[in-house]
């Protein structure tokens, strides 16, 4: 059964740093190189640490059922990109899983830089596109790009309410250096988009004969120049691997959009969650369209549908 965001919610820390919890879903297939993790001290600690801020009522972003979410949304066998971002956006409704990424709400600035850095690189890398622009001003969710192979990661999976780097130095490091360890070993040809020293610390030992390695400055700084969308590309090509298709997200409109009754069709069907969040929120509007094809009918300007008269 899918759960409501209510559910999610509800599910604790204590229930969501198991191993057994982390070898169901989506993210099974990270299991076999990651689970033992969860019998390390470090993870221990961790687990506790943050069992203690959630007796607190201290509030603990993302929301638990979505702190693995860049390992649900990229399958390792898939991994062709990573980004490393930080820790997650500490403001209410903006942390998802996925690094540099909001579902909703006001973009932030390294989000903003990021995305005018795909449009100005898109423009001059695809020159016959210049009329499709990258991702629109109400756009920040960088789920379609998780989905095509684009392992958006953390190097510290959660944060407290407020409180930027909050959950830094508890154990988090571990887990994600043992998640870009399993990558760097186990897949070839993969770009690793480094922004920042905390990024470029993270990637120290990534093999740069099997994989390339882009640094630049963190986002928040700025990128503008670095070229890595289109760069990233022509490697993943010429070692015969599809690129990403860094405008997928101008394709899908901002979430508030999504959720009424007209775009359902382009929603990916198979997040059963996010179907039944935009038909939720359309409801009001299918209940207005349908109250006025019944006066229509009651004043006489429609009539019945005869089959036979098709």
């Amino acid at each position: 059964m899918v759960r409501t965001d209510a559910e999610r919610k509800r599910m604790s820390i204590s229930e969501v740093l198991t191993a057994q919890h982390f070898a169901s879903g989506r993210r099974a297939c990270w299991a076999p190189a990651l689970r033992a993790e969860f019998d390390r001290a470090y993870m221990r600690d961790l687990r506790r640490d943050l069992i203690r801020e959630e007796e607190e009522e201290h509030e603990i972003f993302p929301q638990s059922e979505r702190i693995f979410e860049a390992l649900d949304e990229t399958a390792l066998h898939e991994v062709k990109v990573v980004i490393i971002g930080q820790d997650p956006y500490p403001q209410r409704g903006q942390a998802h899983g996925l690094a540099f990424s909001v579902e909703r709400g006001e973009r932030p600035l390294s989000l903003a830089k990021i995305i005018a850095e795909v449009n100005r690189d898109m423009d001059e890398y695809l020159p016959r596109n210049r009329n499709r622009r990258a991702v629109p001003s109400g756009s920040s969710c960088l789920t379609p790009w998780a989905r095509q192979g684009v392992l958006l990661l953390n190097p510290v999976l959660t944060v407290r309410e407020g409180c930027p780097r909050a959950h830094w130095n508890k154990g988090w490091e571990c887990f994600t250096d043992r998640i870009i360890e399993t990558v760097n070993e186990r897949r070839e040809h993969v770009v690793f988009m480094l922004w920042g020293k905390e990024a470029k610390r993270k990637g120290a030992g990534i093999d740069c004969n099997r994989h390339k390695i882009l640094t630049a400055r963190h986002p928040r700084i700025g990128i503008t120049g670095s070229r890595h969308f289109s760069r990233a590309n022509r490697y993943l090509e010429s070692n015969g691997v599809d690129p990403i298709d860094w405008l997928d997200v101008c394709r899908r409109p901002p979430l508030e959009e999504q959720e009424t009754v007209s775009p359902l069709t382009s929603i990916d069907i198979e997040d059963e969650a996010r179907w039944d969040r935009a038909f939720a929120a359309s409801r009001p509007l299918l209940e207005r369209l349908a109250a006025e094809a019944a006066e229509d009918r009651r004043l006489g300007l429609t009539e019945e549908l005869d089959p036979t008269r098709l």
